[in-house]
């Protein structure tokens, strides 16, 4: 697996990313043949892999170069892919860094259950290191993330969103997967548990930040740089799609 070039000016951290990379592979090499295939632009042409990178820069706290630091954060980077695969589906996106998402090659029904086993394959790397702590933060972190799509879902077509709730949505949709990374990472570093949970907050902070970015660039990018279309926050959900548009009271 190549990992980008963002990476080439910190060769050290590159490295250990590439041992992420190893685990994700391992992952797709062991899946069935048919899910094999599927998956395969998805897992072996990796993003920025920010979420991992993160998950390490908090664990280098400890001088333990343990086995399960890197397969946690490949299951970090596993949540977050799954999650783009959901996110496609909901958005009726048709490419992802570039290439056509699952749902365009393969419909909705299937992109569903293959994002599905790729969220069950990071819960079993996760939880390979028995740490209750971890779960626990992992299990939260997917509750946020869920319950951010399920209020963006059901508010789609719908401009009464007040910045009290925009925040709240990205933050879970976002922000949650980086505040994981770090607090995960810290916890597994051998930080103690305030320490960890200010690592979270960081984790959050810089969430926000990049997915309000990420929402500017949907209305100011260009599709050819970003590897996806623009514009999509604008438009509503196509009337064969399972989804609609509702509109619900504006914040109070």
């Amino acid at each position: 697996m190549t990992l980008s070039h963002f990476w080439d000016s910190f060769p050290s951290l590159k490295t250990r990313l590439a041992r992420v990379a190893d685990e994700i592979e391992q992952v797709w090499s062991e899946s069935p043949s048919p899910v094999r295939e599927d998956l395969e632009p998805l897992l072996l042409t990796p993003g920025k892999m920010l979420r991992p990178a993160f998950f390490l820069m908090a664990a280098s706290a400890s001088e333990e170069d343990r086995p399960e630091i890197y397969r946690t954060a490949a299951a970090v980077e596993l949540l977050h892919t799954a999650s783009l695969i959901h996110d496609d589906i909901l958005d009726n996106a048709a490419t992802r860094r570039g290439i056509p998402t699952l749902n365009s090659r393969f419909g909705i029904r299937k992109a569903v259950l293959e994002g599905d086993y790729l969220l069950s394959r990071a819960l079993q790397l996760a939880s390979g290191s028995h740490d209750s702590y971890l779960m626990s933060a992992v299990n939260r972190s997917m509750e946020g993330l869920c319950l951010s799509e399920i209020d963006q879902d059901f508010s789609q077509g719908s401009l009464a969103i007040g910045k009290e709730r925009y925040l709240n949505r990205i933050k879970g949709k976002t922000a949650e997967l980086f505040g994981l990374s770090l607090q995960a990472g810290a916890h597994m570093g051998g930080m103690g548990e305030e320490d960890s949970r200010m690592a979270y907050d960081a984790g959050i902070a810089f969430g926000i930040s990049f997915q309000i970015e990420d929402d500017i660039l949907d209305y100011r990018g260009s599709a050819t740089k970003l590897g996806k279309p623009t514009g999509k926050d604008l438009r509503p959900p196509p009337l064969e799609s399972p989804l609609r548009p509702r509109d619900l009271p504006e914040d109070r």
